[in-house]
Parts: structure tokens; sequence; C-alpha cells
């Protein structure tokens, strides 16, 4: 019998290593999650985990492919969003426009 794994995709490398960034942020709880790491270039989408970060103040999304920031619409503690060198467009903006940042 031959089994094939299948092999998973940079951007789905990214986002389990997002899912685990969440996880340690949420252990922390030092109000800063940085998805500009090697890691997490790869970035397409944000994991919904990261509404359950409650005290984030600083959201560093740089180099990613982030383009949805739906995921971050209740999230009211938020200061500071870093989206330098990622395609964000004014519709991804208009996701986050009623927050304090």
């Amino acid at each position: 019998m031959i089994v094939r794994v299948k092999s998973m995709s940079d951007a789905d490398k990214a986002y389990e290593a997002a899912q685990r960034l969440i996880a340690e942020s949420m252990v922390r709880r030092d109000g800063a999650l940085s998805f500009n790491t090697n890691e997490t270039r790869s970035l397409t989408k944000l994991p919904p985990e990261v509404a359950g970060l409650a005290e984030l103040k600083t959201l560093f999304l740089h180099n990613t492919w982030i383009r949805d920031l739906s995921p971050l619409t209740s999230m009211n503690r938020l200061q500071t969003i870093n989206l330098d060198s990622t395609p964000i467009t004014s519709i991804g903006l208009s996701q986050i426009a009623g927050l304090p940042v």
C-alpha cells in the first residue's frame, strides 16, 4: 500500500505558526503580537483565535500577505497595527475603521 502525504503549503505552515504565536501571546498577556517572522511571512489569513486576545494593544502584520482584517473588528484595546509591506487595501482598512487605532 502506498500512502501519500500531502505536503503543507507555505501559507498553511504560516497559518499554523500564527496559531502558535497567538496561543503563546494568550499566555504572556503582554499586549503585543508580531507576525513579522520568517515562519509567518507567507501568512494570508488571520486565524480567528486572534480575536480572543482581549488585552492586545500592538499588532505587527508587516511583511505578510494579510488582506482581511475582519478578525480584529472587536479588539477595542488595539492601539497600533503595523501593515507595512502588506497588500492591504482600503476595503481591508474599512474593516477596522471603528477601532481606536
